[in-house]
């Protein structure tokens, strides 16, 4: 949790930062050239940074109480009997219990066993002020979703991109459902010294089971961004294998590290398939040597 609480912070100071720069570059837009576009653009960014702004200050708050998370596990730690003071009355009472032949043990073993069970009331008190405090630290206030900052019209090639990116909103929407529930759970907890935990949980498992069926559609999203990606790559190494001389001539050399394949690009080929689409003037070498010398500028980076 300590952990979480450093994320959180990192989380929101950059969230801050970036709204900063957001403001600074409409600021700069706007003073620049008074234009209809770049009103349109400054009114869009007042928008998003209020957003990002506000995103960042749940992320300090979820901060705050990370830590206060880890405060209250540490003052349960330090308010629950020690194991080993448990092991000693036990022990105690096993040596009075095996010595009591004339029974002349039987108010010792009875003060042992008082004894025994004030250490387990000093537990279920302090687990129902952890479980409450527990409650309280892990009541979050959710995540808003982004506003809309365009009109929609967007060129196709853009939209076959973002799409992808759909899932985003069923995760923020989805974490707002479940947050509130494992609070309920512990204050239920804390409550009810009758109540299973496996009771008090059971509200929780229909919310939970929400983002385990985002991982579907999300891993789909992130799927299709993959397989865009190496689309682009089949079209840059096609270009060089189709006109290797257009693609930019040599400059700076690199040294790759080879198996048994040799290397167009970012691809691994056949040998002979290299040295025929190598430009003129880049040294290719595979005989004596694991490594050859390509051209940087035919590399996807």
């Amino acid at each position: 949790m300590s952990l979480a609480a450093e994320a959180w912070d990192e989380t929101a100071a950059q969230l801050y930062d970036t709204a900063e720069s957001y403001r600074s570059v409409a600021s700069m837009l706007f003073q620049a050239r008074q234009h209809p576009a770049s009103i349109a653009v400054a009114a869009a960014v007042v928008s998003f940074t209020a957003w990002l702004n506000a995103v960042a200050a749940r992320a300090r708050q979820a901060a705050r109480q990370a830590r206060a998370s880890v405060d209250a596990f540490e003052s349960t730690l330090g308010a629950v009997v020690p194991p080993s003071v448990i092991d000693a009355n036990r022990a105690l009472r096993t040596a009075l219990v095996t010595a009591n032949g004339l029974a002349q043990n039987g108010p010792a073993i009875a003060d042992t066993d008082a004894g025994y069970e004030r250490i387990w009331a000093q537990d279920v008190d302090a687990m129902y002020a952890y479980a409450a405090a527990s409650a309280a630290a892990s009541t979050l206030t959710p995540f808003d979703s982004p506003p809309t900052v365009g009109s929609g019209q967007h060129d196709p090639a853009i939209a076959e991109t973002a799409w992808s990116l759909i899932a985003a909103p069923q995760v923020v929407s989805a974490g707002g459902h479940v947050m509130p529930v494992i609070p309920r759970a512990l204050r239920a907890l804390s409550r009810s010294p009758i109540t299973t935990f496996d009771a008090c949980l059971s509200t929780a498992t229909s919310p939970l089971s929400k983002l385990g069926s985002l991982s579907a559609p999300t891993d789909f999203a992130i799927n299709r961004l993959s397989s865009l990606n190496k689309t682009a790559s089949l079209r840059r190494a096609a270009a060089l294998l189709t006109h290797p001389g257009q693609v930019g001539g040599a400059t700076a050399e690199a040294t790759a590290r080879l198996g048994r394949a040799s290397s167009i690009g970012a691809l691994s080929v056949p040998q002979s398939w290299a040295k025929a689409a190598m430009p003129r003037g880049i040294e290719f070498e595979t005989s004596d040597s694991d490594y050859v010398l390509i051209d940087p500028s035919n590399l996807l980076w």
